[in-house]
């Protein structure tokens, strides 16, 4: 996953995930309002995802994924 933050909290980018084999490719648009970040996944042919998570540290984000292809799912993401 590939976002970027405004100044005033929104963030957009893109994600590719696989899942049952197929890569599956996704826009991704959200908040961030530290701690708490609010992404929204979408694909084509897939009902959108929804991601919920807060900053753990200054670089990690610990969160969980519902919807779309991934199911429900825990996720960590951090930041390079």
């Amino acid at each position: 996953m590939t976002v970027e933050e405004s100044g005033a909290g929104s963030v957009r980018g893109a994600a590719m995930a696989v899942t049952d084999g197929e890569r599956v490719r996704f826009a991704v648009a959200g908040t961030h309002s530290y701690p708490h970040v609010r992404l929204t996944l979408r694909t084509d042919g897939h009902p959108a995802a929804e991601f919920v998570g807060f900053f753990r540290s200054e670089d990690f984000i610990a969160g969980e994924l519902d919807g779309g292809p991934l199911g429900e799912t825990a996720l960590d993401l951090y930041r390079r």
